[in-house]
């Protein structure tokens, strides 16, 4: 390991990380707002990070945030601690002091507890997709079993997932064109080839037309 570095505040602290021990920490403390089926999933994704810090106060770890030039991003608190304005005002200063030409600090994955703190040192909401997301139950209408089918979703559908993709969202928050679509759809069949990821998504096909009418993802909770 190199030199642990600090960045001193009268009250707070910035000491950089150890991968390892840090992404215990975030498996532990932070939302599994992404729902990543284990502990030990939500630990693999800071497991390689080098871009976290601790933030300290008195010499104790308070909290953990990435930064990265003019962004921060997926805080989390350790109990019995809280976030506050005081602190948003030091990341905020720490950014602006220590990164050049820094006419914009943007805070990203932002849980909805820590929103009041950014929002009194400035930060504005910016517009982003959102994931609705519900435990699942088995349904037993027949209209629907009659006229539709579930199936899962393959690579060879990708036109028709695109089209599907550009009427549903048209006129709304995320209309894009079918090129943004379309690199969308390819990337989740690049990225998504695990049974559990396979097995959570499906396409609900009319059983006249064979028309794909929707897809998405969904996985059960116990």
């Amino acid at each position: 390991m190199g030199e642990v570095q600090q960045h001193i505040h009268p009250v707070y602290s910035l000491v950089k990380a150890e991968p390892v021990l840090y992404s215990r920490y975030f498996a532990t403390y932070r939302k599994n707002v992404w729902f990543r089926p284990s502990w030990k999933h939500v630990q693999q994704m800071m497991a390689d990070a080098d871009d976290c810090y601790w933030i300290m106060s008195g010499g104790i770890r308070i909290a953990g945030i990435s930064i990265s030039e003019n962004t921060l991003g997926s805080l989390f608190v350790i109990p019995p601690f809280g976030f506050s304005q005081p602190i948003a005002a030091y990341l905020k200063k720490y950014i602006l002091e220590n990164i050049t030409g820094i006419t914009r600090i943007h805070a990203y994955n932002v849980l909805p507890e820590h929103m009041a703190a950014f929002a009194a040192e400035g930060f504005k909401p910016e517009q982003s997709r959102k994931c609705m997301i519900r435990p699942t139950a088995d349904t037993h209408n027949p209209l629907l079993v009659d006229q539709f089918k579930c199936e899962q979703p393959e690579p060879d559908e990708l036109v028709q997932l695109s089209r599907l993709m550009m009427d549903a969202y048209r006129n709304c928050i995320d209309d894009r064109d079918s090129e943004a679509f379309t690199q969308d759809i390819l990337y989740y069949f690049e990225n998504n080839s695990i049974d559990i990821l396979l097995d959570a998504s499906s396409t609900i096909v009319d059983q006249q037309s064979n028309e794909i009418v929707g897809w998405g993802s969904y996985q059960e909770m116990n």
